[in-house]
């Protein structure tokens, strides 16, 4: 599921790092310039996956109070519910995943995603940047490495290479921050 502008939509029509199976561009199947509001399924969506919607709603910024560039009509919102739900659980239902990887939810469409994954007892997993330089950590909780059994290959660091690691990204905030006009 591909979540991105449509001036984006060409690089991963035309990437060949990955050859995905299947592709959902999100934004050609959930928008609200068709209303398309169906209380029945949302009702019976919520009874069966145990989500309360207008929760998952009122936590986003663009939702609720905090946009300032538009104010979304409860048509809207309920027509973007009906057709994000009706997509996520036809694509779980027809995919029927052994997990899913997915970004930090920031946004009520992963947030919606997210919980109907763990509903579906679906492992889900989800990218995020480490701590360390140019490293990210897939796991299944948030700023948590998931425990295994064995290892992966690789080199071990010292702790004196680790403290490097860290003056580096201090240097590197530091700078940014600094170009910025911010204080460090």
């Amino acid at each position: 599921i591909i979540d991105c502008n449509n001036n984006v939509k060409h690089f991963y029509e035309n990437q060949n790092f990955i050859q995905f199976e299947k592709v959902w561009f999100y934004r050609d199947y959930v928008t609200y310039e068709q209303t398309e509001i169906d209380l029945e399924f949302l009702k019976k969506f919520e009874d069966e996956t145990q989500l309360n919607l207008w929760q998952i709603i009122y936590a986003d910024r663009f939702f609720y109070s905090y946009n300032e560039f538009y104010n979304f009509e409860y048509s809207e919102i309920l027509t973007i519910l009906t057709k994000e739900s009706k997509l996520f659980q036809q694509i779980i239902n027809e995919i029927n995943p052994n997990f899913s990887i997915i970004q930090v939810t920031d946004l009520q469409q992963n947030d919606l995603l997210q919980r109907l994954c763990i509903f579906n007892k679906i492992p889900v997993l989800t990218l995020h940047a480490s701590r360390f330089e140019k490293r990210c950590i897939i796991s299944q909780n948030f700023d948590d490495v998931d425990k295994k059994e064995s290892k992966v290959g690789g080199t071990s660091k010292s702790l004196e290479e680790l403290q490097h690691l860290i003056r580096g990204i201090s240097k590197q905030t530091s700078d940014r921050l600094d170009k910025k006009g911010l204080p460090t």
